[in-house]
């Protein structure tokens, strides 16, 4: 950007075309003023799996679904109000992460700021999403704030899945029918990781469509998943399908942490 001396750009990849900023200015007018004209994605097949055929907000093309989504996540699940409902959730995870500091210390074990900063990440990303920071009800964490053997590989695979977001495929850019032959391992290795999260998720996800939707629900609405549940448009009936909740919870996961 330097060598066009330019702040904005526009790059053309085999037909995608590829648009950077490098001015906080520009950038604000990019976000608020042409939203409209610049919000739009490549279908890449790493996006299209993660987001399980573009039914989340985070990495999904501009359009219908998107803007429905993407009023859910604004207006809803990060509002003052569901942000203060979730408060005590998250102090609740910053004194587990002194406590698991102080048996490392205890221990005389090496601090590993990465690994403290993946747990307590992973732990207050479980507890606003699913409210609890465990992925079964038979794998829980010690009680010094490590993880267990099940979370260990539930981070494991969010994280795997996560380096798939940058990486190139040209079978996205340069001859299109290449797709699905796994030519360079990524669709391999992002369809593996994706599934292996999912198959933590949906367990929680279903039992608690359940619990909302045919057994008369809870006595009150304490974290995301029950927010995406119970939501309603003006007819009455339920905003949000239980596959957008599956896909939207994998791309919270992966961008939360």
């Amino acid at each position: 950007m330097k060598e066009l001396k330019t702040d904005i750009a526009c790059f053309n990849f085999a037909g995608i075309r590829a648009i950077t900023i490098n001015s906080d200015e520009i950038a604000r007018e990019a976000f608020r003023e042409r939203d409209a004209d610049l919000a739009d994605r490549p279908q890449l097949f790493i996006m299209e799996t993660i987001g399980d055929n573009y039914k989340s907000m985070g990495i999904s093309p501009y359009g219908e679904q998107f803007m429905k989504m993407k009023r859910v996540i604004t207006t809803e699940i990060m509002s003052v109000k569901t942000l203060k409902m979730l408060e005590a959730a998250r102090t609740i995870e910053a004194d587990n992460l002194i406590a698991y500091v102080h048996s490392m210390y205890q221990r005389s074990e090496t601090v590993d700021v990465r690994e403290l900063s993946r747990v307590y990440g992973y732990a207050v990303t479980m507890r606003m999403l699913f409210g609890r920071r465990h992925v079964t009800k038979e794998n829980v964490f010690s009680d010094d704030g490590r993880l267990g053997n099940a979370e260990k590989h539930h981070l494991e695979v969010i994280f795997n899945t996560l380096n798939c977001l940058p990486s190139f495929s040209p079978a996205d850019y340069v001859e299109r029918w290449l797709r699905g032959w796994n030519v360079d391992g990524q669709e391999k290795r992002v369809t593996e990781n994706c599934n292996i999260v999912r198959s933590y998720n949906n367990p929680i996800i279903d039992e608690r469509v359940q619990l909302w939707r045919e057994e008369g629900g809870k006595a009150a609405v304490e974290d995301w998943l029950d927010t995406f549940i119970t939501l309603k448009d003006q007819n009455g009936k339920y905003l949000v399908t239980p596959d957008e909740i599956k896909a939207q919870c994998v791309v919270s996961k992966i961008l939360l942490l």
